[in-house]
């Protein structure tokens, strides 16, 4: 696993040129809140991500204008990284990356797909977020977008074949009903079809058949034996055309659909915002799909670098928040596709329409259907084939006033007439009028039974693919959710090992991370309580505990996935955590973390000096820079040193004859050996709201319980009491600056050394204090170097 050198930042986020040696370690890093700590973690981010996500995550700011200081252009902007054995470097500015050899290009790649940093703000979001929020940032971390993708487009298509045959099953429902009314039935089975036509064939003097099949041989038999055959076939041909029209020109139906889809488009266009959203989701769709697709390294639109997958991420985040008018849109875009198919059926009728009232040759003006027929496709173009978002409200009114389908029914109804005319003229005789009407009425029978069979052909055949793309979509989607699930299986052992490392002996237990399985897309976290089990842990744990939990999944998750990448950063994480967890936390990074190179940010000293401290206890320390920024300024940008122990401060100022500086800081260390002692010998203190302590009453409190506890010990080691006691300097008035200040120097330096003294006789070899232990009656550290029997 490559290890980092060194990161180099210049004109970014508040820093001017400043560059952080990891020297292919871990770094601890301390620094109080505005010192730029995070700058330097989001310069990391942007080398690798092309971007800083904070920016990001809001309207207000983005990468390209916030991240560049504020006294620099974005040409300015530089990030560096070197790696060890050999030395390669990555650069990356706002115009182009640079590799410096194929190891790093394999780290860059690396670093662009993993989820290596851990913000504040992320612990709360994880654990805060609803479940399809979270299982969101979960498919980001374990790289699952593109089945998410997939399982979206399997969806998309069968719904889509779930509407067209609803739409099928409606047509064949309406023919139904028309061939119900023509034959008188309230039933139609093929016995009762069958008697229906055979009642109206007697009716009309004609001979019945005998099987459905025979109607158009009955037909033909019918002209074939009349007087004048010809004469009949025109009349029968021209009520075929009236009854046509007679369809066509009832456009209720039609009125109704646009009306319809104008109500809900003009719902949609009254929120401003909402449409304004819906014109960005298009784009944003469109824009995703594209970049999916080619993968460019320069945005199209502004040319400028891009990180692909995290601009994919960005965008499938914001099109989830689109959820409002996606469901409107959805509304909108079933009426379109209803409207279009009902438009397609009428243009076709009218194309045979006129097709058929010219091959009459009677001089009949034919132009009506064509201009009506037209009006229809560009209706089709205007309405139904457009994105949604190009829908304009004032059209669709104009349409639904129904101008041109008010023209049509006057046009239709007069093509009617002039047609009744026709036939009139042919001087058809009653009894040619009733084989006309036979000849007719076979003729519609035909029509719809084989409208009926070919509507019935496709409904069957598309429920049939609507089975297969269901069972392709219900497959892929199970079997995407067990192989998520095994995933959080695989990693619900590490996250419960690493809660119990925190919270020993509290009482939680069966932490799962789980699929929603009657969801698309969610996950749920659950964790037993004392007797509760499969409880939401925002139910009972405190908000430390809330974040504890969510560092522990975000870990689990890093051991898995990250194998290859060598960093991880916690960005000010334990901010909520109190001193006996954080101590732990320290423990888990350092045992099950050794592997990767960590780096940590802190505004917390105390935090920051327990984490200097268990590098020693688990002897460690070689591995780790630990460092302070010491200030920042605008114009001067950040200041770092490296960490030094709160000794080498003593022996900085005894060198420089600084007594003040040597005896303030030996008294603060007093005090602190003196607390900690306290609280690890449960010893007795009176309450104080403030939860201060002066010297002399820690020191009283302290030293009495010793000597209760392991008096053997305490009388080995009296003299170091009876040296700090009669030092000037130890007595009650240590607090006083006015004493340093006339004592001398080695005065200053002796009462430094008996505190030294009393910290070593506290502590084992590898800084670890020792803790009184009830149960076992000893007094021990935590390594097991020390171990004292007590009374």
């Amino acid at each position: 696993m490559s290890k980092i050198k060194s990161l180099t930042v210049k004109a970014f986020r508040g820093i001017r040129d400043t560059t952080l040696d990891f020297d292919s370690k871990s770094i601890i890093l301390c620094g109080e809140n505005g010192f730029g700590k995070s700058s330097l973690v989001d310069a990391l981010e942007y080398l690798f991500k092309g971007s800083v996500s904070p920016l990001e995550n809001n309207q207000a700011t983005s990468t390209k204008r916030h991240a560049p200081h504020i006294d620099f252009k974005p040409e300015d902007v530089s990030v560096s990284l070197v790696v060890q054995n050999p030395d390669a470097v990555l650069t990356r500015t706002f115009n182009r990356t640079d590799f410096g050899g194929n190891k790093i290009v394999n780290l860059w790649q690396l670093g662009q797909h993993a989820n290596f940093i851990l913000r504040r703000q992320q612990l709360l979001d994880f654990i805060m977020s609803t479940p399809s929020g979270r299982y969101a940032r979960i498919a980001q971390i374990i790289g699952v977008k593109e089945l998410e993708a997939i399982e979206i487009n399997l969806k998309r298509k069968r719904d889509e074949l779930v509407s067209s045959n609803v739409i099928i099953a409606s047509r064949q429902r309406t023919a139904t009903d028309d061939i119900k009314t023509l034959l008188d039935l309230t039933t139609l089975t093929p016995e009762s079809m069958l008697n229906g036509i055979n009642q109206k064939l007697l009716g009309w003097g004609q001979k019945t058949i005998k099987d459905v099949e025979e109607i158009s041989g009955a037909r033909a038999k019918i002209v074939k034996i009349s007087v004048e055959p010809e004469r009949i076939e025109k009349a029968a041909h021209l009520k075929d055309i009236i009854a046509k029209l007679s369809t066509t020109a009832d456009t209720n139906d039609l009125l109704n659909r646009l009306v319809e889809l104008r109500d809900a488009c003009d719902d949609l266009h009254r929120d401003t915002e909402l449409i304004e959203t819906l014109v960005f989701r298009d784009v944003l769709q469109k824009g995703k799909n594209l970049i999916e697709e080619f993968r460019p390294d320069l945005c199209p639109i502004c040319e400028q670098e891009i990180s692909s997958d995290t601009l994919i991420d960005r965008l499938s985040e914001r099109l989830e928040l689109m959820a409002e008018v996606g469901k409107k849109s959805e509304v909108i875009a079933q009426l379109q596709f209803q409207l279009s198919e009902n438009l397609n059926s009428t243009v076709e009728l009218l194309r045979n329409l006129w097709k058929s009232v010219g091959d009459l040759k009677q001089g009949i003006d034919n132009k009506p259907i064509q201009v009506y027929g037209t009006y229809l496709r560009h209706l089709l173009d205007e309405v139904a084939r457009k994105e949604i978002v190009k829908l304009q409200v004032a059209v669709l009114d104009d349409i639904a006033r129904g101008e041109e389908l008010a023209a049509w029914e006057t046009d239709s109804f007069e093509l009617r007439q002039r047609l009744e005319i026709e036939i009139s003229n042919l001087n058809v005789s009653y009894d040619d009028e009733q084989i006309v009407e036979a000849i007719d009425f076979l003729s519609r029978v035909r029509q719809l039974s084989g409208e009926i069979g070919k509507l019935e052909r496709q409904h069957k055949l598309r429920e049939w693919s609507i089975q297969q793309m269901t069972f392709a979509y219900e497959s892929f989607a199970e079997t995407k959710k067990q192989k998520i699930q095994s995933i959080y299986d695989s990693i619900q052992e590490d996250v419960q090992r690493y809660y119990d490392v925190l919270h020993p002996g509290e009482q939680h237990r069966k932490i799962k991370i789980r699929i929603d399985t009657s969801k698309r897309s969610s996950t749920e976290i659950k964790m037993g309580f004392y007797k509760r089990d499969n409880e939401d842990p925002r139910a009972y744990q405190s908000e430390g505990h809330l974040d504890t939990l969510g560092l522990c999944t975000f870990l689990a998750f890093v051991k898995h996935f990250n194998q290859d990448f060598p960093l991880i950063i916690l960005d000010d994480v334990v901010s909520t955590v109190d001193t006996q967890h954080r101590r732990r936390v320290c423990e888990l990074l350092y045992k099950e973390f050794s592997e990767f190179q960590l780096f940590i940010t802190t505004h917390d000293y105390v935090w920051f000096e327990e984490l200097a401290n268990y590098q020693r206890a688990y002897n460690i320390g070689s591995k780790f820079n630990n460092i302070r920024i010491i200030d920042w300024s605008i114009r001067e940008g950040i200041r770092l040193d490296r960490y030094k122990t709160r000794w080498e401060v003593l022996e900085v100022a005894l060198e420089n004859g600084d007594k003040v500086a040597a005896g303030a800081h030996g008294r603060r260390n007093l005090e602190w050996i003196l607390l900690q002692m306290a609280i690890n010998t449960e010893t007795k203190m009176p309450l104080r709201l403030t939860g201060r302590y002066e010297v002399a009453e820690l020191y009283d409190a302290v030293k009495t319980r010793f000597r209760k506890l392991v008096p053997e010990k305490f009388e080995e080691n009296q003299h170091i009491f009876t040296q700090l006691e009669a030092d000037l300097i130890g007595n009650r008035l240590v607090h006083y600056n006015e004493v340093m200040e006339n004592a001398a120097i080695d005065e200053v330096r002796a009462f430094v050394d008996s505190v030294r003294a009393l910290y070593n006789l506290f502590t084992c070899e590898r800084g670890q204090f020792l803790h009184y232990h009830r149960d076992a009656e000893v007094m021990k550290c935590q390594c097991g170097h020390i171990k004292w029997n007590t009374t």
